[in-house]
């Protein structure tokens, strides 16, 4: 039970009768007492109530701050990030940073590209001349075809992946502004991996297309692996396939390339080159299989199946040692690898042979290079104490002065309400006439309007002025100041805006469509997840062609037409050609399709990473774009590599399964029978295979009668659109499939397939074949070429669709932040008016009458007469030095008599006081506090302004429809703070930018690309030819290559400006002008760089592998034909080409740079400066220079090598080059430049701004506060400042002033002279007569005077006894030297000598013990209270446990106006004090 005491309800009821008597309107002498009464206390009601509404609304309210921090360090910048993610902005100085400088990538590979294995000093060592007479089953066939296809996939691998590094590290990682360290992670993470799946994407997409062209043209390969050919006597040849068995299943070379077997060492049949019939089909002894290892049709496919275990096992190695010796000098493989030994190398291929990537993010290199000169963030903060109480002072002011001016008025409307309704009671309304109450409020009004009429003509605010007439003047001009004050301020403040930020906490996406479009230019909402994949957020789709979807490439359908084997049917008949064709087209199909799956799978793998959550319509923009890309993409990669392997295998007049493109040939040469391969020429028009692999003849059905199966004879019946060319994927592509649009063509191709012999029952699986559809909508005609519809892929269209809401959830935005421009609303506006009315009002009340008085002394000056002002300046001059004299009197007089707190001179009385002396004491008080008010106002207000002056503020400015010109110049002066919103965020390349090859080598438009130059190198077209040297066809075929990949460079030139073209920029808000074009340059560099980078690799990637599996060239450039008598066959082996012309021999199974100089026709031998031949026609020309094409005397002799009366013009060497020397320079080396001299581009900043068009430019700047907003501030805290300032002095003197009695403790301290000052200083604030000890106050000394003398002063007192004056001097010490210490210590006598004393008595380390006499009961002295309590009360167990004796603790109870203390913060400081 709480306990009030009486002294406590003593209090409560002096309170409360001061409250009921207090009266601020006592000065009122025309209002009752009860009226003032009343109004004062109205008046602090009302007073209370509104600031404590202001209080709670300026607590409640909040205020965005914005703060820069100039050359902030990278870990300021986190710091700040993690404080304010969502406002921090610190641009880049440096906008673009190269990858290299904060990224490091260093991959190490599988053990196999390390190891001796795939080393080119190795691999000849396994080669062997009959390579081909060992079984296909045995491992010796393939081992360097092997090896050296795993040496190509090695360094094409590092080759690429340091190419996507060179690219990649010389790219630039562009940012306006620093990201954070997790969103640079997440960045950099996801550009490596989105270089690793495009990396192995484009090796698989190129390995895809050349193997659909080495299978379905039936390459034949030199090792005899895949296809023989047996040539009977009857000139009857005889085409085959090999087979391989695994797993119990029989695979057929023909039908598939991916037919492998275990690889086996197995014992020859025999040395020489005699293999007869009987021999043949015999299986030799199989002596052990190799573990991992498989054989097969081809060298690639066997080893893609293959694993690598063997060579991880040394016993495994040494097995196989005995058959292939050069493994000796090979170590097994290292077993530290991420990768099983099981692993298949089309595994390890697929990771591109990479045990790890090595990657190192480096936050630290890229802030350094970033460099941001500033951070700016802002925050919201709700206004602090600090913040309250100078509003409060800024308003309270005009508050109360309003409120003391309105409280008299309430008062005398609520008398005149009760005096009405008394009125009313008494008096019958019926008995008075309306007319009357009209007349009588006529006349109240006009009574009304006169008596403020003459209360204005004779309102006198200032009665304190000597003349009433400036009263008068002052006042009117004060009435008219204030008003207009009154309304510029309101005005000013309805204007005024302010920056205000809000922030939403977990908002759905309703709410942020909302936010985005209200406020969506400063929305800001950042990602809780960064990225997300494609996959997510975009589904694609692709209509094909309907072919591909059609029974004619289904199996079960249309392709059970061609199941029945028809074996007397002539190889070009539709019957057997034609399951080859639609093979190819099911083939195209699915390749087409998993062309787009890879696009698609890597597409939907990629990232998509936003730091914030953009716009629907933005984001719909950006994917947009992204799909258009990857469209672009996936038919420029597939148009490019397409053409590329198919010109690498057209001119390089490899010999194909069937003979359609050169057929083997008996040339009876005197007795000597030899055979040779001879291009076809049994096309239309004579086209020949070896001169134009555009030859075609119809398609259709031969007759089965011998003289059917002639080459030269034509179909029986030919199909519409189908066509039979030198190979076959180009029969395919050249033709059409009109005829399956149409159900009679396909109802004449059924009835035809039992043309010539006795077929079987048709299969109803191919009889109700459905047509392809005329009437679908489609963009491919019937007639449309398959060339031209496999160049689209077979696509028909995409269709794509795009999801918001996915990547809304995904990127999960915890909170948006958005920016608004606010005008002050009506709150702030009377606040702010309160706020300056009381100081405006008192400033007025002291600039008016100085005016006033000026104004009209300058006034009556100026109508004085000219004598009088002649007269009046002479006196003035005589008198100024005695004016100024009492002037200075006059104003030292005011400053002393200056009172603030008298309220006679706001009221002056004409009666004269009466002075008491009590009144001469509260005056001087009064003055003194005026004088200590005015100290700490001036102190206030310089501190104000000082606040003001340094203060900043953020303004921001819109700008509609900037020019380009106003944009930069907006740029340069407020880059970090400017927005202008594109009003078009993506625009193409095209639109701005133009790059084209302006300049290609003279050689791609000369007469030696020409058909007619080709046509004469070719020379002897008779089939004799053949079976001599044809070193001027190899030339022929050379430069027909060297035009092919003249037009392929141009066209692979122009696909990849085209795509370049369809890209789009994308730019939420315009670049400035060095921005785009450090842009442009990096792309510009980049695309000039990675054209001929990608199209060389490429190319180099084909020709190896096509060297590698040891494909044969029907010009035997390669591998030549063998074969010896048998019986009635002839059985054609190989055995590869080898040249020895330099002294060195050259194998070409081993090397592809096997070359010769030395040129043979059918008449002619020669040597031509710069032409070499070489194992096949493309690794001649890339290791030929046109060293001869200069010279025309060369020519000359090139033109009577091929028995020619035409010699072309030479090259013109004054043409510059950047190719040098130019005549010696490699042709392969402008192969891999794509023949390019010369890139021309340039870009237009004026037509990517008029693009971009920025509907407006915001920007904010921070700047000091103007003169405006520090007078207005200063005259709202005048008021309120004054007001408060006058009570609270005037209330602290007061306490001051009650003050009765004064503590001194240590008396023996304090001497004469400082009682001397003390008793002045309280005698002086008390303001009493100085004669007065201590102003009044009871002093009352604590302490004795047994201590040492004072120092600079004299004692209070005097002792008369020596004996007493000994004891006070030595009490201390009884050291005498250390008394006389003391003595020269007291007269600051101080010496050298004496600090050596003192010295001595300092405890130092190892100087003294403490467990000494001397040492043990010296004092210690330390800093706080509770410390040496604590030592105390150790020092007092320590002294109990020594003595035996039990400590004994006696607790003390303090008591306060008799009752127990039981504070703890009481009880503390009393125990201090004790």
């Amino acid at each position: 039970m709480k306990v009030i005491t009486k002294s406590s309800t003593s209090r409560i009821k002096r309170l409360h009768n001061c409250v009921l008597k207090l009266n601020i309107y006592c000065d009122e002498s025309d209002s009752p007492l009860i009226d003032q009464l009343l109004s004062t206390r109205i008046f602090l009601i009302l007073l209370f109530l509104l600031l404590l509404l202001i209080i709670v609304y300026i607590i409640l309210s909040v205020q965005t701050h914005s703060v820069t921090i100039q050359s902030p360090s990278e870990s300021t910048f986190t710091q700040l990030f993690q404080q304010y993610p969502s406002t921090l902005s610190c641009p880049c100085s440096h906008t673009s940073v190269r990858h290299d400088q904060f990224l490091l990538l260093n991959p190490q590979y599988h053990p196999i590209c390390t190891s001796q294995l795939v080393n080119q000093s190795f691999i000849p060592l396994l080669s062997s001349v009959n390579v081909s007479q060992h079984r296909t089953t045995d491992y010796r066939t393939m081992a360097t075809s092997h090896f050296q296809i795993l040496a190509l996939l090695c360094q094409t691998v590092r080759q690429m992946i340091d190419d996507s590094f060179s690219e990649f590290f010389s790219q630039h990682f562009t940012t306006s502004e620093v990201v954070s360290n997790e969103t640079f992670n997440v960045q950099m993470n996801h550009l490596v991996e989105q270089l690793k799946t495009t990396n192995i994407a484009n090796l698989k997409h190129t390995s895809d297309f050349l193997w659909l062209n080495v299978f379905y043209n039936a390459i034949h390969s030199g090792l005899k692996t895949n296809f023989y050919i047996k040539h009977s006597d009857g000139n009857h040849l005889t085409y085959g396939s090999y087979s391989y068995s695994s797993s119990n299943a029989n695979c057929n070379c023909y039908r598939s390339a991916d037919c492998t077997a275990q690889a086996t060492i197995r014992k020859l049949v025999s040395s020489n080159a005699t293999v007869n019939t009987t021999t043949a089909v015999q299986n030799p002894i199989r002596l052990f299989n190799i573990p991992g290892l498989k054989v097969g049709c081809l060298p690639y496919n066997s080893l893609l199946q293959s694993t690598l275990q063997c060579f991880f096992n040394q016993s495994c190695i040494a097995r196989i040692q005995e058959y292939l010796p050069a493994l000796v000098f090979v170590s097994r493989l290292s077993a530290h690898s991420r990768f099983q030994q099981n692993a298949t190398v089309e595994h390890l291929l697929d990771q591109l042979f990479i045990e790890s990537w090595n990657q190192i993010n480096n936050f630290t290199a890229y802030f350094q290079s970033c460099s941001p000169h500033s951070c700016t963030y802002s925050y919201d903060q709700r206004f602090n104490i600090l913040y309250v109480i100078v509003k409060l002072i800024g308003i309270f002011g005009g508050l109360k002065m309003v409120l003391k001016f309105s409280a008299p008025l309430i008062v005398k409307l609520i008398r005149r309400v009760q005096t009405c309704r008394c009125i009313s009671k008494t008096v019958d309304k019926n008995e008075i006439p309306v007319q009357q109450n009209e007349i009588d409020a006529k006349r109240y009004l006009a009574c009304l309007v006169q008596k403020m009429e003459t209360k204005l003509k004779t309102l006198n605010l200032f009665p304190l002025l000597s003349d009433e007439i400036d009263g008068l003047y002052s006042t009117r001009l004060y009435i008219i100041s204030y008003i207009i004050g009154i309304i510029a301020l309101v005005f000013y403040t309805s204007i005024s805006v302010q920056m205000r930020s809000i922030t939403v906490y977990e908002p759905s996406l309703i709410e942020y469509e909302r936010l985005y479009a209200e406020y969506g230019r400063t929305l800001i909402c950042p990602c809780s997840h960064l990225s997300m994949s494609y996959l997510s957020i975009i589904h694609l789709e692709v209509e094909y062609h309907q072919v591909c979807s059609s029974q004619f490439v289904d199996d079960n359908a249309w392709l059970s037409y061609f199941n029945t084997t028809i074996h007397s049917l002539f190889s070009l008949d539709f019957r057997i050609e034609g399951s080859r064709l639609f093979r190819i087209l099911q083939s195209l199909c699915g390749l087409s399709n998993e062309t787009v799956r890879n696009q698609l799978r890597v597409f939907n793998e990629t990232q998509f990473i936003n730091a914030h959550v953009v716009s629907r319509d933005t984001f719909d923009i950006q994917t947009s774009i992204l799909i258009l890309q990857l469209q672009q993409q996936t038919l420029d990669s597939f148009i490019t590599i397409f053409q590329l392997v198919r010109v690498s295998i057209q001119l390089n007049q490899f010999m194909v399964f069937g003979g359609t493109n050169s057929r083997i040939m008996r040339y009876n040469n005197s007795s000597t029978v030899v055979y040779g391969s001879v291009p076809n020429d049994d096309y239309d028009y004579n086209c020949s295979c070896g001169q134009n692999f555009h030859c075609s003849r119809s398609q259709g059905f031969y007759c089965t009668a011998s003289e059917c199966k002639i080459s030269e004879n034509r179909p029986n019946q030919t199909i519409p659109g189908l066509v039979q060319s030198c190979l076959s994927i180009d029969s395919l592509l050249l033709s059409t499939l009109e005829c399956f649009y149409n159900s009679s063509c396909i109802q004449m191709l059924i009835e035809w397939r039992s043309f010539n012999f006795t077929a079987h029952k048709n299969d109803s699986r191919f009889t109700n074949v459905t047509p392809l559809d005329p009437m679908r909508n489609t963009r491919f005609p019937p007639k449309t070429k398959l060339e031209d519809i496999v160049s689209q892929l077979f696509i028909e269209k995409w269709i794509n669709e795009t999801n918001f809401t996915a990547f809304y959830q995904q990127c999960a935005p915890h909170t948006c932040t958005y920016t608004f421009e606010q005008r002050f609303n009506r709150v702030f506006i009377i606040a702010t008016i309160f706020g300056i009315i009381d100081g405006l009002s008192l400033t007025l009340t002291i600039l008016i009458p100085f005016i006033v008085k000026l104004c009209r002394k300058v006034n009556r000056c100026c109508h004085r007469h000219p004598n009088d002002i002649r007269r009046k300046v002479i006196l003035n001059v005589w008198i100024s030095h005695r004016n100024i004299l009492q002037k200075y009197a006059k104003c030292k007089h005011y400053a002393q008599t200056f009172n603030l707190y008298d309220k006679r001179r706001f009221h002056p009385s004409s009666d004269p006081p009466t002075i008491t002396p009590a009144d001469i004491l509260l005056i001087e008080r009064q003055c003194f506090a005026t004088r200590v008010f005015v100290i700490f106002f001036i102190i206030i207000l310089l501190i104000v302004i000082n606040v003001l002056a340094f203060n900043v503020s953020v303004y921001s400015l819109t700008i509609p429809f900037p020019s380009e010109s106003t944009f930069e110049s907006l740029q340069r002066k407020y880059s970090s703070k400017l927005s202008c919103p594109c009003s078009q965020t993506a625009v193409s390349f095209s639109k701005f930018l133009s790059i084209k090859a302006s300049e290609y080598h003279q050689i791609c438009s000369s007469d030696f690309v020409s058909f007619r130059f080709l046509d004469i190198l070719w020379g002897n077209k008779r089939a004799h030819s053949y079976f001599s040297p044809v070193d001027d066809k190899v030339l022929s075929t050379q430069f027909r290559l060297l035009a092919a990949l003249c037009s392929l460079a141009n066209s692979t030139v122009e696909e990849r400006i085209r795509t370049l073209s369809t890209r789009e920029l994308v730019t939420l808000e315009p670049l400035s002008r060095h921005s785009f074009d450090d842009q442009i340059h990096s792309i510009v560099s980049s695309f000039i760089r990675e054209t001929p980078r990608d199209f060389r690799r490429t190319h180099q990637y084909i020709n190896d592998m096509l060297h590698a599996n040891q494909f044969q060239n029907f010009l035997s450039t390669n591998w030549n034909l063998v074969t010896t008598l048998v019986g009635t066959l002839h059985s054609f082996s190989t055995s590869p080409v080898s040249v020895n012309e330099s002294g060195q021999f050259c194998l070409c199974e081993i090397s592809s740079t096997c070359t010769r100089s030395k040129l043979q026709n059918m008449n002619n031998q020669a040597t031509f400066a710069g032409f070499v031949v070489g194992c096949l026609p493309v690794h001649g020309l890339r290791l030929s220079t046109l060293e001869c094409l200069y010279s025309s005397e060369c020519l000359k002799r090139l033109a009577k090598f091929v028995n020619s009366s035409f010699v072309p013009s030479p090259l013109n060497q004054s043409i510059p080059s950047r190719f040098t020397p130019i005549s010696s320079t490699p042709i392969g080396t402008l192969i891999d430049e794509l023949f390019i001299e010369l890139w021309q581009n340039s870009s237009n900043y004026s037509s990517y701004y008029s693009i971009c068009a920025p509907s407006n430019c915001k920007y904010t700047y921070v700047e000091s506060n103007d003169f405006v907003h520090i007078l207005t501030t200063i005259l709202g805290l005048y008021g309120g400042l004054t007001e408060e300032l006058l009570i609270v002095i005037w209330g602290s003197l007061q306490m001051y002033w009650k003050i009765q009695y004064l503590l001194i403790d240590e008396m023996s301290l304090a001497g004469l002279i400082l009682l001397g000052k003390l008793n002045r200083i309280l005698c002086a604030t008390k303001h009493v007569d100085p004669q007065i000890p201590f102003g009044g106050i009871n002093v009352i000394f604590f302490g004795d005077y047994l201590q040492y003398r004072l120092v600079y002063d004299a004692s209070l007192h005097t002792d008369f006894s020596s004996e007493n004056r000994k004891k006070s001097n030595n009490m201390r010490t009884e050291d005498t030297r250390y008394h006389q210490l003391l003595e020269r210590l007291h007269q600051g006598q101080y010496s050298y000598e004496d600090n050596e004393l003192l010295l001595t008595r300092v405890v130092r380390q190892s100087s003294v013990s403490l467990h000494e006499p001397a040492w043990n009961q010296a004092p210690m002295l330390v800093f706080r209270n509770e410390i040496c309590t604590q030592l105390n009360h150790r020092s007092g167990i320590h002294n109990a446990i020594q003595t035996g004796c039990d400590p004994m603790v006696c607790i003390a109870q303090d008591f306060c106006e008799g009752k127990p203390v039981e504070e703890p913060a009481l009880l503390k400081i009393i125990g201090i004090i004790r």
